[in-house]
Order: structure tokens, then sequence, then C-alpha cells
């Protein structure tokens, strides 16, 4: 989904979102919700002080991420100009 809205929104190619394709992994869904299962298996055992510090690198690279298409976006906007 995110390859195709690169593709899309910032006219990469199949190279500049490749990044984004996961086709190695094979059925997504399945990759999906067997990594969401060993994430809650492993949360379940550390302690509360570790569990914090995996969710704040968690939001941390959601915020980088996001930082990324903010980029992205401007630098397609001053190109258009």
């Amino acid at each position: 989904m995110i390859a195709r809205r690169v593709i899309r929104q910032f006219g990469f190619g199949a190279e500049g979102a490749s990044f984004y394709d996961f086709t190695d992994l094979g059925d997504l869904t399945v990759f999906k919700n067997r990594y969401r299962e060993v994430l809650d298996a492993y949360g379940e055992v550390l302690p509360e002080p570790e569990q914090q510090r995996m969710l704040d690198e968690v939001r941390a690279a959601y915020r980088h991420n996001t930082a990324v298409f903010i980029d992205l976006e401007r630098e397609r906007q001053a190109a258009a100009v």
C-alpha cells in the first residue's frame, strides 16, 4: 500500500519505492499476523521499563517516517513551482 502511494503521489518508479517492497516476505497477512503474535508474546515477558522503551522506539519510527513523507511533499511542491 505504501509503495503504491509513494509511486502515485511522488512519481517514483518501482525502484524508488523498493524500500516499501515486501514481496519477499510472502503472504503479508500471514506475516503481519505472525509478527504481531511474536511481539505480543515478547511484550508479555518484558519488564515495564523495557515495554515503555519499545513503545518509545515505535513512536520515534513513526515520527521519522512521517517526516520523510512531509519532506517528500515539500520537494514535490517546490519542483512544481
